[in-house]
């Protein structure tokens, strides 16, 4: 209760990249670029609901996934049923699950469970501490499936022994001359970027997340991190955030 499951994008997996070769931020940015759509691997992914609560408006807990970036689809999570989507292609969350209530506070440099005890009872525990005490019926459970798409077993049999690696140079410079293709930056300002700040660049670039609907929020805008780029806001900012 009083959870969340924040926008983002499931890991790819392409014909020659994977999880265990390039960073998972790597391999989002390669899918939002469109540089390597024929070598990318399509996936199912379904996302099954197990509590057994009524649904209602003021519960919260849907499954949410955007066809472009202004307009969301809402999916009520009932009992048994499952949203099927491609996870690696749509922006995809959960809206908070029971908005009503205050999630705890966990410490994230301690060990945090959710603990099954008896009778029906749920422990929240961080380190050896009790933090919260629950019912079956306060979980919105879901488990997840994800497969690879291929055009027949024989596709899959070869993907399985496929054994050519795609060059980390090579798809990093690939990114980086479609920017300079697009006129989005100089070829002298993005060679002259630090491992760090190409990374950030080329994430923020091609992935664009979508903005809250303003039936939500007056703005649109996370200006909780606006210290970060004028550090005189500070004082002013840490009042409301």
């Amino acid at each position: 209760p009083g959870q969340t499951v924040a926008v983002h994008t499931d890991v790819p997996y392409f014909w020659g990249a994977g999880r265990r070769d390039f960073p998972q931020w790597l391999l989002a940015t390669m899918v939002f670029s469109g540089l390597w759509k024929d070598e990318f691997i399509d996936q199912v992914q379904v996302v099954g609901y197990l509590h057994d609560w009524k649904i209602n408006n003021s519960v919260g807990g849907e499954f949410v996934y955007y066809n472009n970036n202004s307009n969301y689809v809402v999916v009520n999570p009932k009992y048994r049923s499952g949203s099927v989507i491609d996870g690696s292609k749509l922006l995809h969350a959960a809206k908070v699950y029971r908005p009503d209530v205050l999630a705890p506070h966990l410490d994230k440099d301690k060990e945090n469970v959710l603990v099954y005890d008896t009778n029906d009872k749920w422990e929240v525990r961080s380190g050896d501490k009790v933090i919260q005490s629950l019912s079956t019926n306060d979980l919105r459970i879901a488990v997840v499936y994800r497969a690879r798409c291929f055009k027949s077993s024989k596709e899959s049999e070869e993907y399985s022994k496929y054994t050519s690696r795609m060059s980390l140079d090579n798809i990093v410079n690939s990114l980086k001359d479609e920017l300079v293709r697009r006129q989005i930056v100089s070829k002298a300002r993005i060679d002259a970027m630090n491992e760090l700040d190409l990374a950030l660049f080329l994430t923020k670039s091609y992935i664009q997340y979508p903005l809250p609907p303003l039936e939500f929020t007056y703005m649109p805008y996370n200006y909780c991190a606006l210290s970060k780029l004028l550090p005189w806001t500070k004082p002013f900012i840490e009042l409301i955030c």
